[in-house]
């Protein structure tokens, strides 16, 4: 850790002025400075200070809801956090790391004229650090005059601070008297610096000549301070030389071999280890963190008018003219609207600078981000952590209980067992390293999944190694043991201040990733049937939040629909990853009869875990005794495990229970509110037994219970209680994101959608203007992949809600919001033009949609129960035949598979007792074929599919039939050679995870030839003139031409299905644009949903996007229209000047005489006598027309 022996502070007040912040952040830069003490920021709207953004430092400001009057900046290189417990609007404190782990305190205070000096805070602040005993530096704007720190004279406030000073430990560090203040009619020294005295910490203290552009000057000081520095010096691995990499993998020729203890076990993974480690350090550079010295916005011209300014300054300063001083002021201005226009069109050019959607998605985020992490948080008694240590302690204690001091870690492994050979092979252990993301966070040890993945050769034999031996002695290596922790928000919450705000993230080795991976594809695999509850829809192939939400709500709509009540009880179990115990989890493994080699290694790894907790710059270590890691992969089997012997004791019983993880739900149903309610207790009590037994707690506090009801009265009934605590009725709660009313209206869950998909779009919002910033298609992006995800999530429960107008309205001005954002149109422009000409349906149809499509999905898992009332109604109910299955996996690979480009002649080079069979399948506009050619056979086979089949079936389906001629070929054939034009069918027929009835089958029939045969799979390139290939093309067309179906038991593909109900929707929203009245000239121009139109005007930029969506709609500044929006009194047209002919859209496309040679020349027409026959011009034609015609511009002046 490098350390600074001292640190250059600046201290200011910026007078609210936003120039004077763009001065501070240039000298900043420029002068290298480590912290700023800042008075009176910008503050723009929302009490946001503003203005004081930078790349290179953190701008700390206090959480609270006055406007803000005090800020510090500091540099990021430095350890350093705020402290909350001590800031105010009018006092930030800002604690910063030392070498010798002591914290040095940094305020910047302001004393407001119309208050006491000092201030209340100001002085807690002093007793506080001299109970602390820490050093501290306090930049204050006292405005207050006494000689001491350099003023004229002395004033009543002057005499109370200087009083309250001495009786203090502070010091003031002013030296001289050069004014801090300078006016045109007055100068004086209101600014201090104050430090305590037993530091001596303050040198250098001196007015810098610097103009600050504010009416207060710079002061500048140093502090004595050996501050830690953050290194910063990084790697970034996507830099990585892959090749070099494994070349000096391979040049240590490290060799695997069967471990016989746990000491060699733990020696193996360490050179393992350190060789992937070392080769990372040699193929990947390091790279300093280059600080730019200047913001983006900053130019020549910039730089050009600052230096006038400041020279002006310093003449005014000496002159003290008042002529001076308004020539200054004149040339300040001119700069400020400078800098202004500056920045504006820098951040104009970066935004319309995108060009990817994942770069707008990560400034999304980026934009959206809510203010960092603090430093000290609030205990459970509401008081404050005194430092980053204490904070830790506590996340720690509340996050991880009983937990303890690390201690050495010693060799210790149980007597070796017999491992079954199936659990670890070659095909699984490539599967679960490819399955991460190449570039992850590492654990401990440095790993990340990139650096197997590009050591495939070497990784696997090795680690199939280590992991045999892992489970063979009981052992996890010391290395795998150790999780670095970090702690991040919870989502949703904006300013986290309590430890159970935060989220505990358990970053542990890859290589125990990859092992716990094969782990729980073995244990789900090998579970008895029906050991798991249906109840439980997380972490479940084929189930999921939606699932949940389907039965749940599936259930509440029935007890409604048969006038029943229904008692719901939406349970909060503290902390359930984190506090289960470790007897429970193993109990639970133990029934489902998991391996017992597999039990003892769990066994080891819960009882073996250590932590290593991070908050800003204070670490800790300690021995977890309970809980599985979240973020470890087999944490979420396990804790399904737990909770499934509480959901299988309640199965069958009148309870409906729903689970999600730990979120468990608990529905009774009855026309008794009482005898449900005593069913209710019963439950609850049962809940209470079971999470007692398992460690955790029930709190009834957090507990919600609801009735669901339609009806009015409800007679008297006493509430359900959890170990004699009665519970409160609440009138909604939210389960899964999704807000659930008492009788189930969805109002309140419409109103959180709006709420959270309006915040979406605001912090898109901030990159556009009306003509400027992101391109339409980029925004339309935004809307579509990010906005409106949000707007409708869980629409497969509430869809029904939306029928109702005052619940879609909402919805509906979020969407022409978004609408207005990407074509930047005027505000008069109609939603249901700009709707359909940007492909975005009406709202309510769209929920209905995605609703549909969401049950189909559902019906065709097995989850979904159509009813003709609620929710489940939606959609036809004629899912059933659908080609898509719960995925599973195949581990059996007796085959081979070459995919490159010119692999295919490998499989010509052997032709004794070798089949060559060719397959391939055809989509044409009167149906769907696939054919099969063998040479040695001389078969052409052809085949005719169902019409809804799609091309990657009929490929698949042909690898089928290519396999069972092989199958029933002669046996002196021993080799098979199948060529396949489609890289997609290959790699899915291959595949070890299989989610198609269609592949399931072909994956059957290529296993069958491959246990008697040598079969090789050819990747083979379509339309490349390969004879072979081409034959078997012209098979596949014939098959297409055959009269009747052979083939009849494929299933649709899901799209196949979408399409359908994308199609019905079209069909409304035609019939909806028909019968609606107005929208005369979009009518005539738009007809209906034409995805090319739509795709040709997000292409255009936003200038011209909101040109032609003038055009199209005639809402745009022709006189007509300008006219209604008041922007003129007259409607004459402006080319012409004829007198009464109005200037319409209509008139200027069509007849305007003025404009016959520029339609002629663009349109093809010098007239035309409707606005019908201009609709067929092309877009960019009219565009051009418009454009030269300039019939778009607000200019008026021809009238006159």
């Amino acid at each position: 850790m490098v350390q600074n022996q001292e640190l250059r502070v600046l201290q200011v007040n910026l007078h609210k002025s936003k120039i004077a912040s763009a001065e501070l952040l240039l000298n900043l830069e420029k002068g290298g400075y480590d912290v700023a003490l800042v008075q009176e920021p910008w503050i723009a709207s929302g009490n946001v200070v503003a203005g004081l953004k930078s790349q290179n430092y953190t701008t700390y400001t206090p959480s609270v809801i006055n406007k803000v009057r005090s800020a510090i900046l500091v540099k990021k290189s430095l350890f350093s956090h705020i402290d909350f417990s001590l800031s105010t609007d009018d006092l930030t404190v800002v604690a910063v790391k030392g070498a010798k782990d002591e914290s040095l305190l940094l305020a910047s205070c302001y004393m407001p004229h119309d208050c006491e000096a000092p201030t209340a805070e100001l002085q807690r602040l002093a007793a506080t650090s001299s109970r602390r005993k820490q050093a501290l530096v306090v930049g204050a704007d006292a405005n207050a005059h006494h000689t001491v720190w350099g003023s004229p004279d002395i004033n009543q406030r002057g005499e109370s601070l200087l009083n309250y000073i001495l009786q203090s430990s502070l010091v003031v560090a002013n030296r001289g008297e050069e004014p801090t203040y300078i006016g045109p009619t007055s100068r004086n020294v209101l600014d201090i610096t104050l430090y305590t005295s037993r530091d001596a910490l303050v040198e250098n203290w001196r007015v810098l000549s610097t103009p600050s552009f504010s009416d207060h000057r710079y002061i500048y000081f140093s502090i004595r301070s050996e501050a830690k520095i953050r290194n910063e010096v990084r790697r970034n691995p996507r830099n990585t030389n892959w090749d070099l990499y494994r070349q000096i993998l391979l040049g240590k020729r490290l060799r695997p071999c069967v471990y016989n203890s746990h000491e060699e076990l733990e020696k193996g993974v360490t050179v393992f280890t350190n060789a992937l480690n070392t080769a990372l350090h040699y193929a990947c550079p390091t790279l300093r963190l280059k600080h730019k010295t200047k913001p983006p916005w900053w130019n020549k011209e910039l730089g050009s008018c600052r230096r006038k300014v400041r020279e002006c300054f310093n003449w005014a300063k000496l002159a003290e003219s008042e002529d001076c001083w308004n020539e200054y002021k004149d040339l300040l201005r001119d700069y400020k609207k400078l800098v202004r226009r500056t920045k504006r069109e820098s951040w104009k050019n970066f935004c319309s600078g995108f060009e990817k959607t994942h770069e707008v998605a990560r400034l999304r985020k980026l934009l959206s981000k809510s203010p960092a992490s603090p430093g000290l948080i609030r205990k459970s008694s509401g008081e404050w952590t005194d430092n980053c240590q204490d904070s830790l302690e506590d996340l720690v204690s509340v996050h991880f209980p009983g937990c303890k001091d690390a201690v050495s870690p010693s060799y210790e492994g149980s007597s070796a067992v017999n491992v079954p050979e199936h659990i670890f092979t070659e095909n699984k252990i490539e599967w679960a390293i490819r399955s991460f993301d190449p570039y992850k966070s590492p654990g401990t040890d440095g790993i990340i999944p990139a650096m197997l993945q590009n050591a495939l050769c070497l990784s696997v034999p090795w680690l199939k190694a280590i992991f045999r031996g892992c489970l063979k002695f009981s052992y996890v290596p010391h290395s795998w043991r150790e999780a670095r922790v970090v702690f991040i928000p919870k989502a949703g919450r904006n300013n986290p201040t309590y430890s159970k705000e935060f989220r505990p993230i358990s970053l542990t080795s890859f290589l125990l990733k990859t092992l716990e991976k094969i782990l729980d594809a073995h244990i789900r695999a090998a579970a008895p049937p029906r050991s798991l509850s249906k109840a439980q829809h997380a972490y479940t192939k084929g189930r999921s939040v939606e699932t949940a939400l389907h039965t749940l709500v599936f259930n509440i709509e029935r007890a409604l629909e048969y006038k029943e009540y229904a008692l719901g009880a939406f349970l909060d179990i503290s902390g359930a990853f984190n506090n289960v115990s470790t007897e429970s989890i193993l109990n639970s493994i133990q029934s489902i009869g998991v391996d017992p080699a597999i039990q003892r290694w769990i066994r080891s790894l819960l009882t073996s875990r250590r932590i290593r907790a991070e908050w800003n710059d204070a670490k800790m270590t300690k021995e977890v005794c309970r809980g599985t890691p979240q973020g470890g992969v087999l944490s979420p089997l396990l804790w399904t495990l737990v909770v499934n012997k509480l959901l299988r004791n309640l199965e069958g019983k009148a309870p409906k229970i729903v689970a999600y993880a730990d979120d468990i739900a608990i529905l009774i149903t009855g026309r008794c509110l009482q005898t449900i309610s005593s069913i209710m207790t019963t439950t609850l009590n049962t809940v209470q037994n079971w999470a007692s037994q398992a460690g955790l707690g029930l709190n009834p506090e957090k507990t919600d219970l609801l009735v669901f009801t339609r009806k009015h009265k409800i007679p008297l009934w006493r509430f359900p209680s959890i170990n004699g605590t009665q519970l409160s009725l609440k009138d909604r709660t939210k389960y899964l994101g999704v807000v659930l009313d008492s009788k189930l209206l969805w109002k309140h869950n419409v109103e959180e959608r709006v709420r959270k998909a309006s915040n979406a779009l605001y912090a898109c919002r901030q990159m556009l203007g009306t003509t400027w910033g992101l391109s339409p298609s980029l925004m339309h992006w935004c809307y579509t992949a990010i906005v409106r995800p949000i707007l409708l999530y869980g629409a497969v429960v509430w869809w029904t809600g939306v029928r109702k107008s005052t619940y879609r309205k909402p919805m509906e001005r979020v969407q022409r919001l978004a609408a207005l954002c990407i074509t930047g149109a005027l505000r008069t422009t109609p939603t249901a033009a700009l709707e359909l000409v940007l492909n975005l349906p009406p709202i309510d149809l769209f929920a209905e949609n995605c609703a549909a499509k969401s049950a189909g999905r559902l019906l065709a898992a097995g989850e979904f129960t159509y009813r003709t009332f609620g929710h489940s109604s939606v959609g036809n109910g004629g899912w059933a035949n659908t080609d898509y299955m719960i995925p599973l996996f195949n581990w059996e690979r007796r085959f081979k598979v070459n995919i490159e480009k010119d692999g295919w002649r490998k499989g010509m080079l052997a032709t004794r007792n070798t089949l060559n069979i060719y397959t391939d399948g055809s989509k044409m506009d009167d149906g769907v074929g696939a054919g099969i050619y063998c040479p040695e056979l001389g078969i052409r086979q052809p085949f005719k599919l169902p019409d809804h089949c799609s091309i990657f079936q009929a490929e698949v389906f042909a690898i089928a039939k290519a396999a069972e001629l092989a199958s029933n070929a002669p046996a002196g054939n021993s080799r098979v050679n199948i060529y396949v034009d489609s890289q997609a069918a290959i790699k899915a027929v291959t595949s070890y995870r299989i989610s198609a009835r269609s592949v399931l089958g072909s994956r059957a029939a290529v296993e069958s030839v491959a246990r008697s045969k040598q079969l090789h799979f050819y990747w083979v390139p379509g339309h490349k003139g390969i004879e072979g290939n081409e034959i078997v093309d012209e098979i596949a067309k014939n098959g297409v031409r055959l009269t009747s179906e052979n083939v009849i038991n494929i299933g649709k593909p899901m799209h196949c299905l979408y399409d359908d109900l994308d199609r019905s929707m079209v069909k409304k929203i035609k019939t909806r644009w028909n019968e609606l009245p107005g929208c005369k000239t979009a009518k005539v121009m738009c007809k209906t949903v034409d995805r090319k139109y739509t795709k040709f005007l997000l292409a255009l930029d936003r200038r011209d996007c909101r040109n032609m969506m003038g055009i199209l709609t005639g809402h745009c500044l022709v006189a007509t229209h300008a006219r209604r929006m008041g922007l003129t009194d007259r409607e004459d047209c402006r080319k012409c000047l004829e007198q009464g002919t109005r200037e319409t859209m209509e008139h200027l496309l069509c007849t305007c005489p003025a404009l016959a040679r520029l339609r002629c020349k663009h349109l093809g027409s010098p007239r035309y006598d409707t606005l019908e026959e201009v609709s067929i011009v092309r877009p960019q034609s009219l565009l051009k027309f418009a454009s030269s015609a300039g019939i778009l511009k607000d200019d008026y002046s021809s009238w006159t």
